[in-house]
């Protein structure tokens, strides 16, 4: 089953989705581009289903606000 994750590094935030923590982990060091030496620093943290929905509401109503704002 697929998680979603929330990871940090350098005061940037990216939403993972993976079977296992250690997973999320390796994916948000390769997202971020962490070097070997800083992927201490990337945490992840798991989000509850609850927290799942809400970003996703406030991810789609950002989304939502930028469209809307092209033209």
């Amino acid at each position: 089953m697929t998680h979603a994750y929330l990871a940090y590094y350098a005061n940037k935030e990216l939403q993972v989705f993976a079977q296992s923590s250690f997973e999320a982990y390796e994916k948000a060091v390769s997202s971020f581009k962490a070097p070997k030496s800083k992927a201490h620093l990337v945490s992840v943290h798991f989000l509850r289903q609850q927290e799942q929905e809400d970003k996703q509401i406030m991810q789609d109503a950002q989304f939502h606000h930028e469209w809307k704002n092209q033209f």
